[in-house]
């Protein structure tokens, strides 16, 4: 028999995507499957919205909280599947059989704690391209994981505990650095890339905040020289972002999206991944 998955969106006035998010995860053809949707008292029509689906296996809990990592212990605090993933507002699963393919890749490896986790798609706006990402769990260099590609058993947030809310941007990679710490096995599934992650969140849009919270747990966990090394890509990437945008007033918009579409393939190394078409 399928263990029971739990399935967790945190959303706030996510109106013009929560549908996608929902309809990602109502496709997937993995059964059971146990989805919760924590919205922060939602002003813009997300609530009716979600309520259009209720019959269909969600479960809504809707009141104010006080951030995104408040809502996501929230969700796990509610949810009673023995591993659960979070899918949010503007993610998406890449196809139907993403759930499925996480959950066969687990069942294969064994008892212990696990995060089980896939590469994954980020999709750029700005640039109208969607990009392979190839996840790895080098967390001394950054957050290279997409905690909506990890299926995390019931039992390591058990070990680790919930995510620390002291931290605004960085709490995914704080919380994963410390199951790392205690023992927690991950495990890379040889599978499709399972989920498409919308580039422009509170992480980027609070950058350098969010690098400094990164920043915090890299000293933490893996020391100054480990600390130093990334505050200096940082800044690299700081100083190559000024210069696009200096650029982007001398040459136009088109001619800078096709300048950072080349950093993109040439520097970053990453590969074009074309999204079906709806429908």
């Amino acid at each position: 028999m399928n263990p029971l998955v739990s399935v967790i969106t945190v959303t706030r006035n996510s109106a013009s995507s929560i549908s996608k998010a929902i309809e990602s995860v109502l496709s997937q053809s993995y059964r059971p499957l146990e989805y919760i949707i924590i919205d922060g008292a939602s002003t813009d029509g997300t609530v009716d919205i979600v309520r259009g689906y209720q019959e269909r296996m969600i479960r809504l809990i809707s009141e104010p909280d006080s951030g995104i990592y408040f809502a996501m212990n929230k969700g796990l605090l509610a949810s009673s599947g023995s591993s659960m993933i979070f899918i949010n507002s503007d993610d998406s699963f890449a196809h139907s059989e993403a759930l499925a393919s996480l959950v066969d890749a687990r069942r294969q490896s064994g008892s212990d704690p696990t995060i089980c986790y896939s590469d994954f798609i980020k999709h750029y706006p700005s640039l109208d391209r969607s990009m392979l990402m190839k996840a790895n769990t080098a967390l001394e260099r950054g957050f290279a994981l997409c905690h909506q590609a990890m299926l995390v058993d019931r039992s390591a947030y058990d070990l680790v505990g919930l995510f620390d809310t002291s931290f605004r941007y960085a709490s995914d990679h704080d919380w994963t650095a410390r199951a790392k710490r205690a023992g927690v096995r991950f495990l890379k599934a040889d599978v499709p890339p399972t989920v498409v992650f919308k580039h422009g969140g509170a992480s980027h849009s609070s950058y350098r905040l969010s690098r400094k919270e990164a920043g915090k747990v890299i000293m933490r966990e893996y020391g100054r020289v480990a600390y130093l090394r990334y505050t200096l890509r940082q800044y690299w990437l700081h100083w190559l972002r000024v210069l696009s945008n200096q650029l982007g007033h001398l040459i136009g918009p088109r001619s800078l999206a096709v300048l950072q579409r080349f950093y993109m393939r040439t520097v970053r190394r990453y590969r074009r991944h074309d999204l079906p078409s709806a429908g």
